[in-house]
């Protein structure tokens, strides 16, 4: 049976499922034939995040189903089994791939969308910007994998060695994490002020997206300071991970919307037309009839 927190991490599982598929149908029906491009480069990072997020997800459903949560630990690894390690491992080095990878989808659509020329400020930013997202991703991914060396020490239960509890690589790592997320969704805002041709609704409905992305900022620092043994700090984590991948697949699911309302629209204008042929048709008749009795 699972608890409140399993299915509210399971529900964010399929949220996440749903709008990458839209994303790839929407992608599909956008585009006739397959190019090298930041629009194909996009779809693989948001897909690669994906299958992190669902491998961790089924990664902590076996953490959890061991009763490590139902234990009253004080310090995480503390009376742990060395499966119940192996999977806590598994989970912290698929964390930073299913988030970094969600930045570098969105850093490909900024990049596709702002022109070098007119915006160049903010075209370079966004550069300098992927450069410390890779750099952060590298370093927080090394430092959980080869913090024990050899990495069998972090489910060793005669060793200490575990990254997850060193509180200089536990602060370093989620530091670059949530500066480097405050740092896209910032130039995202700028890049909107800039423009003045697009529409209010349209800018309101792209702040709106942005802001979404905030929601998973907050998460991300409610798992920071949740207790390890806490799954709650799992289900932030999952929180967080599910509405970046949203975020990043909102462009694509847009145009299915506007699709949807397109065809709507026209349905209904058919509706109409044929609405009104009816009701033309007997006085149209009526006319004819009385002309050749006048006749």
């Amino acid at each position: 049976m699972l608890t409140s927190n399993q299915l509210t991490t399971w529900c964010l599982v399929a949220a996440s499922t749903v709008t990458v598929l839209g994303r790839l149908f929407a992608r599909g029906t956008l585009t006739s034939r397959m190019t090298f491009s930041n629009e194909l480069i996009a779809d693989i990072f948001v897909v690669l995040a994906w299958l992190s997020f669902v491998t961790l997800a089924v990664v902590t459903q076996l953490f959890c189903d061991t009763g490590f949560f139902d234990s009253d630990l004080e310090n995480e690894g503390s009376n742990a089994t060395p499966y119940q390690l192996e999977l806590n491992y598994i989970t912290n080095v698929m964390l930073w791939p299913c988030l970094y990878f969600v930045k570098f989808a969105l850093l490909c659509f900024f990049d596709r969308i702002i022109q070098k020329t007119r915006f160049r400020k903010t075209w370079l930013s966004i550069r300098v910007i992927a450069v410390i997202c890779v750099v952060a991703f590298l370093y927080s991914e090394a430092s959980t994998i080869f913090y024990c060396w050899p990495i069998k020490l972090n489910w060793d239960l005669d060793s200490d060695c575990q990254a997850a509890t060193d509180i200089v690589i536990l602060r370093s790592t989620w530091g670059l994490h949530m500066v480097t997320d405050v740092m896209i969704y910032c130039v995202g805002f700028s890049f909107l002020g800039q423009l003045r041709e697009i529409p209010l609704r349209d800018k309101l409905g792209a702040a709106s997206m942005f802001a979404l992305g905030f929601i998973g900022i907050i998460a991300s620092s409610l798992a920071f300071w949740a207790p390890g043994t806490n799954f709650e700090a799992y289900v932030y984590r999952a929180a967080e991970q599910a509405t970046l991948i949203i975020v990043a697949c909102i462009p694509s699911l847009k145009f299915l919307v506007n699709r949807a309302i397109i065809r709507k629209q026209r349905t209904q204008a058919s509706a109409n037309s044929t609405i009104q042929s009816f009701t033309k048709s007997p006085n149209m008749s009526t006319d004819k009839h009385n002309s050749d009795s006048i006749a």
